[in-house]
């Protein structure tokens, strides 16, 4: 944390993202948070990966079955994912609770 980061937000702590390729070509993003105060805090994220691709109708995302969501194109309404794979046909704006 940068002394502008706390003027907003009262706690000291560490951020990491590490992007990376696996071993198949799959895109891994993974954050890590390390409270350096002397206090504990909650902390929770969004994430909003933005990437330009040619043809989104190729795109899959996996590790989201059986987990809970917030449909925001239908008024925040809960639903829980059955698909082992997300492929995206038209507008999609999801917020996955509890992630893995």
């Amino acid at each position: 944390s940068s002394q502008e980061d706390l003027k907003i937000w009262p706690h000291k702590f560490e951020y990491r993202l590490r992007i990376a390729f696996g071993p198949v070509g799959e895109l891994m993003l993974i954050s890590r948070v390390k409270n350096t105060d002397v206090k504990p805090f909650n902390f929770t994220m969004a994430l909003h990966p933005y990437f330009a691709v040619s043809d989104i109708s190729e795109i899959q995302v996996e590790g989201m079955q059986n987990l809970n969501y917030l449909d925001q194109l239908k008024n925040r309404t809960r639903f829980t994912d059955h698909d082992k794979v997300i492929t995206f046909k038209s507008q999609f704006d999801r917020i996955y609770l509890s992630t893995p």
